[in-house]
């Protein structure tokens, strides 16, 4: 193949080589370049054999000085590429830095920082103290992420590894505040010996956690028909009550707080097929659950959901 390439004629006066021609042409096999000489060489030529339009210029008028551009610019292109990969692996340590610390306030400070530091509507003797502090630890997390994501030579020394690690630390340790001041207000001091003493089972904690939450909120702990819809296959939101079913709902309105939420759910589930009736390949069929009034509410410092059901249609 007989291109025609560039020549950089002062480089070549540079170098001590006649160059009279700004341009020449010089054969070449492509069957003797490696893989990266030919990419390179197909990117820089143009129609007719011309490659004096790319970036491909010569220092010397001959094959040898073909060789020589086509390496140099390999190593330019990997140069950037390496380059490209820096300033990505940089702005992807700090975008998760910021998104980590993000998560630890959306999940732990929610409520808390949307009241300024309170629960709204209801007031839980331990959550003041217990959220005030926790909610400094999180300001603080958050405020030294801003840092790192503004400070290049920083988000370079301090991973996003480590930094997600050290607001970690900081949820769990107000977490863990959190629930010894339910157990404390609960009365359980023999369990609080056990949890310090790394002996207490973690269900037997959340359950007496759980227990007392609901107590403070005014709900009685059982309902458990909800509890038993362990496979259900539909749940039909903002579903159509009867006469009967609205007053159900009214009257059980009237003792639930206002910081919970509620949903009115018609249900199906699964369960095992009777005598008389024909079930799919696990002998079970989908039967209408009933319609069902659900409650859902979090507390942000022990990261415990409450969530019950109240059915409608009894």
């Amino acid at each position: 193949m007989n291109i025609l390439f560039k020549i950089n004629q002062k480089a070549a006066i540079l170098r001590g080589i006649d160059a009279p021609h700004s341009t020449v042409r010089i054969t070449v096999d492509p069957t003797v370049l490696d893989q990266a000489e030919r990419e390179m060489l197909a990117e820089n030529l143009g129609a007719d054999l011309d490659a004096t339009k790319g970036n491909l210029v010569l220092t010397s008028p001959d094959y040898e000085g073909v060789l020589e551009a086509l390496a140099d610019l390999i190593r330019k292109d990997v140069a950037t590429q390496e380059a490209n990969a820096v300033v990505k692996a940089e702005e992807a340590a700090k975008e998760a830095a910021k998104e980590a610390a993000i998560e630890v306030l959306r999940a732990e400070c929610e409520q808390a920082l949307a009241a300024g530091g309170t629960l709204p509507e209801i007031i839980i003797p331990w959550s003041l103290r217990t959220l005030g502090g926790a909610i400094g630890a999180y300001k603080t997390a958050w405020e030294e992420a801003l840092k790192v994501q503004g400070t290049e030579r920083r988000a370079r020394d301090l991973e996003a590894k480590e930094m997600a690690t050290q607001i970690a630390d900081l949820a769990k340790q107000g977490k863990e505040q959190a629930i010894l001041d339910v157990l404390k207000a609960a009365g359980s001091q023999e369990l609080m010996t056990r949890m310090a003493a790394g002996l207490a089972p973690a269900e037997e904690i959340e359950q007496k956690v759980h227990d007392y939450l609901l107590e403070q909120l005014g709900l009685a702990p059982g309902h458990v028909e909800w509890d038993s819809l362990h496979s259900v296959e539909r749940r039909e939101t903002n579903a159509k009550l009867s006469a009967s079913e609205f007053a159900r709902y009214q009257e059980l309105a009237k003792t639930i707080p206002q910081i919970i939420e509620t949903e009115i759910l018609d249900i199906q589930s699964w369960r095992e097929a009777e005598d008389d009736e024909e079930g799919d390949s696990d002998n079970e069929v989908l039967a209408n659950a009933g319609k069902w009034l659900r409650i859902t509410w979090r507390d942000a410092a022990t990261g415990t959901t409450i969530e019950r059901g109240y059915r409608l249609d009894c």
